[in-house]
């Protein structure tokens, strides 16, 4: 059997157990001042994307593996590694064609009744990111 498993924070360690959204996995590696501008829509969702090519990628190695051995595996992949394992600021600079800003991030598609919460807010050390899109999320 091949097992692939997409997390925002990986199946182990202290986070594993925390929700995760696009934002928060790039808030968490470093990277979501990287992909939008403050008051418009998000121009690259990295850590949903990369994520899934990482995971394909990852899936396909396993079943050569499986043909090869016989033997299944689990693919594991956690959107906060996928996003340290990019340079991002190069990744995101080319395809803006243009210096990467400080940046913010909405969305506009909401659960029924519920105003998502979804952008970087200030704190007193810099930046904190919320992405609250679901109502299981806003209970927490």
């Amino acid at each position: 059997m091949i097992w692939l498993s997409i997390s925002g924070f990986g199946r182990t360690g202290p986070y594993k157990d925390r929700t995760a959204f696009d934002l928060i996995a790039q808030a968490a590696g470093g990277t979501a001042t990287l992909v939008g501008r403050v008051g418009n829509k998000p121009k690259i969702f990295i850590a949903d994307i990369v994520s899934g090519i990482y995971a394909a990628l990852g899936a396909m190695f396993a079943l050569y593996y499986r043909e090869k051995t016989g033997k299944g595996q689990l693919v594991d992949i956690s959107m906060q590694d996928v996003v340290f394992s990019l340079n991002l600021a190069a990744i995101v600079e080319t395809a803006l064609g243009e210096k990467a800003e400080k940046l913010g991030m909405s969305i506009t598609k909401y659960p029924p009744g519920i105003k998502s919460i979804h952008s970087t807010y200030p704190a007193l050390d810099g930046k904190v990111a919320i992405a609250a899109l679901t109502m299981k999320d806003f209970q927490h």
